[in-house]
């Protein structure tokens, strides 16, 4: 199988995307190419509106990235106003057909205007309640105040805690008793 190749006359811009937000509420767009490209001296896109687009950094070899105001989105890039940008194989650049994304299809989105609701379902008015005021003998508020739920803390003991049992202490008097038989035992070996 073999291929016809056929190699490219130009580098064109492959795509441009929206790449985030920069400084100062500006938008990043990046001009992705159809070939590697190289900015030696900073280029300033000229778009259809007469506004410009400041460039930021090389993305990558086939992208830059761009300053645009949030205005100039949807508008044609229609040439270099100062700078250049030039191919890593020595083609021409050609920009056309590149415009600043965003928006549908590349225009400024739609703002529609929507009237305020006023009424009820299908045009007919809203139902109003009315609440029968309450003739009790205590109304819902003082029986709700007259309980109070506030947290309060035990007062502070000043009794040490009980700590041991008393088994505990039988065994320590045993203990010592033993202790001290046996070195009184140990005692009568020495003398013998």
């Amino acid at each position: 199988m073999s291929k016809n190749l056929i190699s490219p006359t130009e580098a064109k811009v492959k795509r441009t995307r929206e790449m985030g937000k920069g400084e100062m509420g500006k938008g990043v767009i990046g001009l992705e190419f159809d070939s590697e490209v190289l900015v030696n001296k900073a280029p300033t896109l000229q778009l259809a509106n007469g506004k410009t687009a400041t460039f930021l950094t090389q993305y990558d070899s086939k992208t830059l990235l761009f300053a645009v105001d949030k205005e100039d989105i949807g508008q044609e890039i229609i040439g270099i106003a100062k700078g250049s940008i030039e191919s890593m194989h020595n083609l021409p650049v050609n920009l056309a057909g590149a415009r600043v994304p965003g928006g549908v299809n590349g225009s400024k989105a739609a703002v529609h205007e929507v009237p305020e609701f006023t009424g009820g379902v299908n045009g007919t008015e809203p139902a109003v309640h009315e609440i029968a005021e309450y003739k009790g003998s205590d109304s819902l508020v003082t029986l709700t105040t007259k309980e109070d739920y506030t947290y309060k803390a035990p007062l502070a003991q000043q009794a040490l805690p009980e700590t041991g049992n008393k088994e505990s202490d039988l065994l320590a008097s045993l203990g010592l008793t033993a202790f001290f038989l046996g070195l009184f035992t140990l005692g009568k070996k020495r003398e013998q």
